[in-house]
């Protein structure tokens, strides 16, 4: 179903600012949307109606009539945290010098 361009105004000022204004006519168009949409009857007298109706309709446009963006996928490598020992072997390896009661965070921060 095609909107209005006013009603198209009011969903983008929703997407960039989360605010919006509608007067009758535009209600009883959001209304015909939800409807079309599959959602149901909405109740134009209510606020928190309006505004989810609002957030439906804009999910709509940014899914279905904005461009879509590449979706990037990233593999993760799971690390197993090293051990003091570890820790105090790769400061000695790198020839950093830590004293004796050094802890497990302060090789850390030298190893940073």
């Amino acid at each position: 179903m095609k909107i209005s361009d006013e009603l198209q105004s009011q969903v983008d000022r929703y997407i960039l600012t989360r605010s919006f204004a509608l007067d009758a006519t535009l209600k009883r168009e959001l209304a015909d949307w939800y409807k079309w949409a599959g959602f149901g009857t909405l109740n134009i007298g209510c606020g928190t109606c309006i505004r989810n109706a609002m957030q439906k309709l804009s999910n709509h446009y940014q899914t279905d009539m904005a461009p879509k963006s590449p979706k990037i996928h990233f593999i993760g490598i799971k690390q197993e945290p090293m051990t003091f020992n570890q820790l105090k072997a790769e400061a000695k390896r790198r020839g950093i010098k830590m004293p004796n009661t050094s802890t497990k965070e302060d090789l850390i921060k030298a190893l940073s």
